[in-house]
C-alpha cells in the first residue's frame, strides 16, 4: 500500500486520497475473499484471502473489483476444462493464487477503463 500513490492508477489523485483509496481497496478484496473462504469450507485458502488483500492495496479502489472479477473468470477458466476432462476431481486442489494475480494484472494494465466498461453495462 506504500507505493499506491505512485503506480498509473494514482496519478489523478492526491496523496491522501490514493492512500484512502488503497486502503479501501485492501479491505474490498480481504472482504470479499473472506467471505468466499467462509463459504467455500476449506475449498480456499487463507493465503488467497491475504494475496487479495495484498492485490486491493495495490490496484485500489475501484480497480479491485476488475481485478477480482477478472480473476474469477480466469479461475473458472482453468477449473472448468480440469474437471469436464476428469484430469481434477471436485476435491482436488487447483491453485487460485496465479488466477488472482491474472486479473490483477490485467485490471492494473488495462487501468479504470475494464471498471467503466463493466458498470456501463448496468445503466
Amino acid at each position: 500500500m506504500v507505493a499506491f500513490p505512485f503506480t498509473p492508477l494514482a496519478q489523478d489523485w492526491g496523496m491522501v486520497e490514493a492512500y484512502l483509496r488503497s486502503l479501501g481497496g485492501a479491505g474490498l478484496g480481504f472482504a470479499v475473499m473472506l467471505v468466499v473462504y467462509g463459504v467455500s469450507r476449506g475449498g480456499l485458502g487463507a493465503g488467497d484471502v491475504k494475496l487479495a488483500a495484498f492485490l486491493g492495496g495495490i490496484l485500489g479502489f475501484p480497480t479491485i473489483i476488475a481485478g477480482l472479477l477478472i480473476g474469477f473468470m480466469a479461475g473458472g477458466l482453468v477449473g472448468l476444462p480440469l474437471l469436464l476432462l476428469r484430469l481434477k476431481g471436485r476435491r482436488d486442489t487447483i491453485p487460485y493464487g496465479p488466477s488472482l494475480v491474472a486479473g490483477a494484472a490485467v485490471a492494473l494494465l488495462a487501468g479504470p477503463g475494464i471498471f467503466d466498461w463493466y458498470t456501463a453495462l448496468f445503466r
